[in-house]
Order: C-alpha cells, then structure tokens, then sequence
C-alpha cells in the first residue's frame, strides 16, 4: 500500500492526533509568537503588538494596549 492509500485508509482517531501535532509544530515554528513587536497598519500607523494566534484561515490574531484584534494578508506588515 502507498502513502496516500495509508492516509486514506488512517482511523478518525490517529488523523486527529496528527493534526493536532502538525499545529502543535505550526505555533512553535511561529516568528515572534507571545514576543513585543512592532507593525506598521494602514490608516493606524506603527503600534507595538505582540502575535497571539493563527487561525485556521490565516488570519492573524495580535494582541494590541490589551485588545486582540485579526489581520488578514496584506493587512498589517511587520517592522524590522
């Protein structure tokens, strides 16, 4: 059996545990995630906020003076 039979062949159980590890390594491998940062917003300017999130459709969760507010791409850009 090849892999792709394997995989489609895996029980509902052993498919969760290996999404949850796969977003597991996903949050580790996340730049500056729980870190101060700063990133530029349209229309807001610069403001210091730290990476609290990813979700599922990509959106990014920041957390800014106490607030979590959810960034889509191209919406906010990081400050080097």
């Amino acid at each position: 059996m090849d892999n792709e039979q394997e995989r489609m062949t895996e029980s509902p159980e052993r498919m969760n545990d290996s999404l949850e590890r796969l977003e597991e390594d996903y949050r580790a491998s996340l730049y500056r995630l729980d870190e101060s940062s700063r990133f530029s917003i349209p229309g807001r300017g610069e403001v210091d906020g730290t990476i609290r999130a990813v979700e599922p459709s990509g959106r990014l969760i920041l957390e800014i003076d106490g607030e979590l507010h959810g960034f889509l791409f191209k919406e906010i850009e990081y400050i080097l």
